[in-house]
């Protein structure tokens, strides 16, 4: 538990506001705080705990603002946003309200304000693959790794695609192997590797040894 400023005081220096023990609203811990600073949660965790259950956006008005900030592509159906941007080209919406967090993916706020809350765990998904467009109807909740596996430019999903190696070897379940890509064993990234090729490195060096 954390030490009060009442405990943490130099001798014989009075305290204006000593601090209060209050008791964390998600995990129950007792914490100590300002009596002026109305905290109700011991951590930042905790707060995002909170944050992510209890969300709740001024429906009608919110939807209505955000509606007037898209333009329909006649073509693919797709809204696209026509505010701010995120640095990956996602779209921005801030929420004028301390209980919810600020500049949400506005694909993610229309999606939960139409469509219901993505679940836990879960990530939405661009099927249109237009990063700008909120079109809750073009946005699938998947797992990060199936969303990942999805794009046409991440590097894990390029080479889950390949079906042979940079010599031309065919990946079969004969002539592949999976080798670790991080120096740690706990939780390393496994790659797949040619047999064919490692077959022929191993003679190479041992030609170079031998002389």
């Amino acid at each position: 538990m954390s030490q009060s400023n009442i405990e943490k005081r130099k001798p014989g220096r009075p305290l204006l506001y000593p601090d209060i023990e209050v008791t964390c609203k998600i995990c129950g811990k007792g914490f100590f705080v300002k009596p002026y600073k109305n905290r109700l949660f011991c951590s930042r965790a905790c707060t995002a705990i909170n944050q992510h259950e209890n969300r709740e956006y001024p429906k009608q008005d919110l939807l209505t603002r955000m509606m007037s900030s898209i333009k329909v592509d006649p073509e693919t159906g797709c809204w696209i946003w026509q505010k701010g941007l995120h640095k990956a080209g996602y779209a921005k919406v801030k929420i004028r309200d301390r209980a919810i967090r600020q500049d949400l993916g506005g694909h993610v706020v229309l999606y939960e304000l139409m469509r219901g809350k993505v679940p836990e765990g879960l990530e939405l998904d661009h099927l249109c693959r237009v990063r700008a467009c909120v079109n809750p109807y073009h946005m699938e909740a998947v797992t990060h790794r199936v969303n990942m596996l999805r794009s046409p430019i991440c590097p894990a999903a390029i080479n889950a695609r390949r079906t042979h190696c940079v010599n031309g070897h065919e990946f079969t379940q004969e002539n592949t192997y999976l080798r670790a890509l991080r120096s740690s064993t706990v939780g390393a990234k496994r790659g797949r590797m040619c047999i064919t090729c490692r077959d022929a490195r191993a003679r190479a060096r041992y030609r170079r040894k031998v002389g």
